[in-house]
């Protein structure tokens, strides 16, 4: 059986959207189980969940404990598949995801990890620049378009879309002190550090692209300050999980590292001139970078405490 296992926290907006495609999904023959686990919502975002639980074989939790971790486990915990499929609020998938996703785990029995394609729906017309950036895996947690089947390491898999047997994450567990949480305010990268971990134990990960799935991407996501923030915890995430970026006797001002200062001013004036020159694309391009590295120096610093 394959387990489908979704977190949400205020997903009225998308869930509508999700839930009807799922009800358009080809089964796999092992069959399946879609494990909706409502992480304190706020909204009508239950509501929605089990209006669709006598069309779809659903399972409805709640965690009221915050943070998207805690949901994870807490539907890991109940999940009868042998092969676990672990996905977000705002997809919509392709009719054949799982058909995909079982086949690729039939064939490939020593791969323990598989890693779907994530494009983008846009519910708005995207910018050049940003459709550029999406096609190239650079926004909105999409994967490079142009990725073949093969192997995957694991900071390339996205959160959206993945599978993974069973037994693996009964036995390395999700951290929950990183990820998600309502404040907003976090070091992204939970499945990553999780998956960072899986991969350091030698276990095989590969790419499906056929296994694909679309995110939901909506008009206040596509602003160039929310696109910023995300990189900015993307930045935090990189610093919490691997080898960090500054030394530890660095000189700070404020508590970050002196000499970023005088780089991000570097940086915005390279930015600056691309916009001059109307190439939009590139002067985003060095914003996320300033973001990144301000983010990681926001976590070195934490981590200092």
């Amino acid at each position: 059986m394959i387990s489908v296992i979704v977190a949400t926290y205020n997903g009225a907006a998308t869930l509508p959207l999700m839930l009807e495609s799922l009800c358009q999904l080809q089964l796999p023959l092992c069959g399946c189980e879609f494990i909706f686990v409502d992480n304190a919502s706020s909204d009508n975002s239950a509501d929605l969940i089990l209006d669709y639980a006598e069309k779809l074989p659903i399972v409805f939790l709640e965690e009221k404990r915050q943070g998207k971790n805690f949901a994870v486990s807490c539907g890991v915990a109940v999940a009868k598949g042998d092969l676990i499929v672990f996905s977000d609020d705002d997809i919509i998938p392709n009719s054949d995801w799982l058909i995909r996703y079982e086949q690729a785990a039939q064939e490939q029995p020593l791969a323990s990890v598989f890693a779907g394609q994530v494009r983008h729906y846009w519910v708005s017309e995207p910018k050049s620049w940003l459709e550029q950036l999406a096609l190239e895996g650079l926004a909105f947690a999409g994967t490079p378009e142009s990725r073949a089947d093969g192997p995957i390491g694991a900071v390339a898999i996205k959160g959206a879309n993945f599978l993974i047997r069973a037994s693996l994450v009964n036995h390395f567990g999700f951290n929950t002190a990183i990820g998600p949480t309502s404040s907003g305010i976090y070091a992204a990268g939970s499945e990553t550090e999780f998956l960072l971990r899986v991969e350091a134990a030698g276990y095989t990960m590969q790419f499906v692209p056929s296994a694909m799935v679309k995110h939901i991407v909506r008009p206040n996501q596509m602003k160039l300050g929310a696109i910023l923030k995300r990189y900015y915890r993307i930045g935090r995430g990189m610093e919490a999980t691997g080898v960090s970026a500054f030394a530890n006797d660095l000189e700070t001002i404020f508590g970050y590292p002196r000499f970023l200062y005088k780089k991000a001013v570097g940086e915005l004036i390279k930015s600056t001139y691309h916009v001059l020159t109307g190439n939009k694309y590139q002067a985003v391009r060095v914003l996320m970078q300033i973001a990144v590295q301000f983010g990681r120096a926001e976590q070195w610093k934490f981590n200092r405490r």
